[in-house]
């Protein structure tokens, strides 16, 4: 994902929180660093949605997701 965002053209970030290698968190972190304008949603199937997360998040989704609340959550991004 690092890669590829680093190549430019990625307009969203959409991530996983549990993942093998690299947490959604870290992801979350280090391109926010790379690429602090771009807006990051990350979706978990833990009951931990409704809690914090990191602050380089934008927007917490719970799984199952579906595409309205997908819509829902991109529209509500805040502008950078």
């Amino acid at each position: 994902a690092l890669v590829r965002l680093d190549q430019g053209g990625v307009d969203l970030l959409i991530t996983d929180r549990s993942m093998p290698g690299m947490s959604g968190d870290q992801l979350a972190s280090e391109v926010r660093r790379r690429h602090p304008k771009l807006p990051i949603v990350m979706v978990t199937g833990f009951t931990e949605a409704g809690r914090a997360t990191a602050p380089e998040v934008d927007v917490l989704l719970s799984k199952p997701l579906g595409m309205a609340a997908l819509r829902r959550a991109i529209a509500s991004l805040p502008a950078r």
